[in-house]
This record gives structure tokens, sequence and C-alpha cells, in this order.
């Protein structure tokens, strides 16, 4: 269920690689409202979802290194 939330920054990473690379102009609405509905679509997520707690040291290897490839698949896929 993090890596989806997190894969969900796909939203905002387009956003602003429109405005950076395009030259795009958004206005502070524009903004709040990417920020709210990238919020939203997590909600959503998080309430069906059950991450287990007390995870083990290669556990937590392989969830930092799965954070890693959705961040990067988050800022990838706003080309």
């Amino acid at each position: 269920a993090t890596y989806q939330i997190l894969y969900q920054l796909k939203i905002l990473t387009t956003a602003v690689f429109s405005a950076t690379m395009l030259g795009r102009r958004f206005s502070r609405t524009k903004w709040a409202s990417l920020v709210v509905l990238t919020c939203g679509v997590g909600v959503v997520q998080v309430s069906g979802s059950s991450d287990r707690a007390g995870a083990s040291d290669d556990e937590d290897r392989n969830r930092f290194v799965g954070l890693v490839a959705v961040l990067s698949a988050a800022c990838t896929s706003g080309f």
C-alpha cells in the first residue's frame, strides 16, 4: 500500500515537470488542487490497505529498495 500511495506522486511530478520544462504557469489554486487530489488518492488507497508492522532487517532493506524504485518510477512517469 505504501508503494501505491507513493506512486501517486506521479500526479505532482508531472505538474512540476510541466511547469519547469515547458514553462507552464499554474495558479495557486491549481497547485493546491493538485496537492489535494494527490492526498485524496492516497487516503482512498490507505483505507483499503493493511501493511504489516515490525519488519526484520531484510524486509527493511527490501522496503528501501522498493521505495527508491517507486519514487524513481513516479519521477520518470512525469516525462
